[in-house]
């Protein structure tokens, strides 16, 4: 029996990112970890959303609020290279009929990247998880982790305290 994994690793997160063949699913799913971001915030990012001077990207969470979160030299770039190479109308990410993906179509991207990387179990919200949990696992500040993510409240985000290696190593 095969055993879910609770989180990625960056190792593996960069394997997943190396499979699809397409480089719009690349950045797909980088971004999706990097950012931390939902689903529905990948798919449904605007172009007007991003300020590639200021380096920040507003993101629509759950319950109308939003969050500005901090781009580094590495998104830019990937960002700046999807536009040049996909020319998106409204959306950073469109599908062939100029649409943003659906959240199916993002989880079958996700899961055939999973499936030719060996890594099984895998959906997109893994890569949110397993970026929050890297965060906690490099002594970022849960607080710090909290606002990335969007939690309102603090004990939704201690969740990945539970699943931080490093936290296991504190308490033993």
């Amino acid at each position: 029996m095969v055993k879910v994994p609770p989180i990625l690793s960056p190792a593996q997160v960069e394997l997943l990112c190396r499979q699809p063949q397409f480089y719009k699913y690349k950045c797909m799913i980088w971004l999706l970890y990097a950012l931390a971001l939902r689903n529905s915030e990948l798919c449904l990012l605007r172009q007007s959303q991003i300020d590639i001077i200021k380096k920040i990207v507003i993101i629509d969470g759950k319950g109308d609020k939003q969050r500005r979160l901090p781009l580094t030299a590495r998104m830019v770039a990937v960002i700046e290279s999807v536009k040049e190479r996909y020319e998106p109308l409204e959306y950073l990410f469109e599908n062939c009929y100029r649409q943003p993906y659906t959240a199916r179509g993002l989880r079958s991207i996700v899961t055939c990247a999973a499936s030719a990387a060996g890594l099984y179990h895998v959906w997109p919200h893994l890569l949110r998880h397993s970026r929050a949990t890297s965060l906690v696992d490099n002594r970022v500040e849960i607080g710090q982790v909290k606002q990335l993510l969007g939690h309102s409240d603090l004990r939704t985000t201690m969740i990945y305290t539970h699943y931080s290696v490093e936290g296991l190593r504190k308490v033993l």
